[in-house]
Order: structure tokens, then sequence, then C-alpha cells
């Protein structure tokens, strides 16, 4: 959803500039240099392996992604034109604040200042979800479109949806279609094997193994300069 994407990019954000603390120590880095290189991972990071999971859902499932709380067909011209832009600004808005509030904090000394902004945001995320069971855990019907919306609160959803009967409950369950995802009157063959739930859970192991892999490259590369900048101070090392 939208409402967790941005702070989820923040988090990111802080998670990566925690990886990068001994790099991004002023003791190794008084030129600044090592601040630009891990800014530019963690911008390559969102652009590459988070912004576009937000757009994606925004386009595909805009009810869902924001989490019904948005009516589309009531929305300005603008702001339905601007709507994507906005989603794509604010991530990377909120990763570049992230991180240098994360880098001064970082700077100061201030560490556990950086895990818990992190560790706040992801309990955040959490109680957002289960906050809004069950609309956080539904899709609309046929996948709604961002240009078509059929579907925008959630109370329309519910009497689309109760007009067979069906019962609204947690994604597209492709293994048990019949009795959660099967609706005769408004969904057709092609609409009812909706891609959602494999989607979903492609796009979170995108964001989540090359977050994992990107941490360990940081932790690397500051433990080794960490451990340059020690042997340069060391007596006679140069």
């Amino acid at each position: 959803m939208v409402q967790i994407d941005v702070p989820m990019a923040a988090c990111t954000a802080l998670m990566l500039a925690d990886a990068a603390r001994r790099q991004l120590h002023a003791d190794n880095d008084p030129t600044g240099r090592n601040f630009f290189q891990v800014l530019a991972k963690v911008n390559l990071f969102l652009a590459f392996f988070f912004v576009w999971i937000p757009v994606y859902f925004v386009v595909e499932y805009f009810p869902w992604e924001t989490t019904y709380l948005y009516d589309y067909a009531r929305m300005s011209r603008f702001v339905r034109l601007a709507f994507i832009p906005i989603v794509i600004l604010a991530v990377f808005a909120a990763g570049n604040v992230a991180f240098l509030v994360a880098w001064r904090w970082l700077r100061a000394g201030r560490i556990k200042r950086v895990r818990i902004a992190y560790a706040a945001i992801w309990i955040f995320a959490t109680v957002w979800v289960l906050g809004f069971f069950p609309r956080a855990a539904t899709i609309p019907p046929a996948g709604t479109q961002f240009q078509d919306v059929d579907a925008s609160t959630f109370d329309e959803y519910k009497a689309l949806r109760g007009a067979d009967g069906r019962p609204v409950l947690f994604y597209v369950l492709p293994f048990d279609r019949a009795r959660f995802d099967v609706d005769q009157v408004h969904h057709t063959d092609s609409q009812r094997s909706d891609p959602f739930a494999g989607t979903l859970i492609f796009c979170f192991f995108w964001w989540v193994i090359p977050q994992v892999l990107l941490i360990r490259h940081l932790l690397g590369e500051g433990r080794r300069i960490e451990q340059e900048r020690k042997a340069r101070a060391a007596p006679g090392g140069g």
C-alpha cells in the first residue's frame, strides 16, 4: 500500500545507512567521498528494486494500493495525472531525507536513533496492515485498473462481491478460487486467473533479496575501510 510504501522507502534507507555506518563515520570519511558513494547505492536500489513496485500496484490495483481510502472516480483531473509522479517523488524524497537524517545521527554517534527509527516504521507498517484488515488483504474485482476503477471504496467492493454470496477474503487464492475468487457475474475467465498473489510474492523477494545482498556488501566494505584506516594509523603504517 502506498501508505506504507513511502515510509518503507525511508526504512530501507535507514537500514542501508546502518549497514554503512563504518564508512560513514567521520574518522573513515573525512572528505565525504564515502557518503556520496553510499547515497548513490541507496538511490540505485530505490530505482531498480523498490519504486516500480508501488507504481505497478497503483496502476494495476489502485483501490488495494491505497487501502480503499481514495476514490479515483472523485479525484480531480490534476490529481489523477499527478498521482504516479507524486508516488515516485515521495519514495525518493523519503529515502533520501531518511538517509541524510541517519547520516547526521551516525556522525553524532547516535546509531540507536537510526535503529529505533527503522524498527518503528516496521511496526507502523505491520499495524497498518492488521488495523485495516480485511481491506488491506483484499483486491478489487477484476484487478481493478487505474484507468477504469469499478470499485474504489471498500464498501463498494463488499457490495459487488456480496452480490453472489462470495466472502471477502485474503487476496487471490489460486488453490481455492471456487470459494473465494470466482464471481460469475463480474469476472471473466481471464480475470479469475488474476496474478496478484504471485506478483506480490515476486515483488517481496525482488525487494528483500537485493536489500540483504546490499547490506552484506556495505557491511563488508565498511569493515575493509575501517581496517585500512587502523592499519594506516598504526606505527609504521604509512
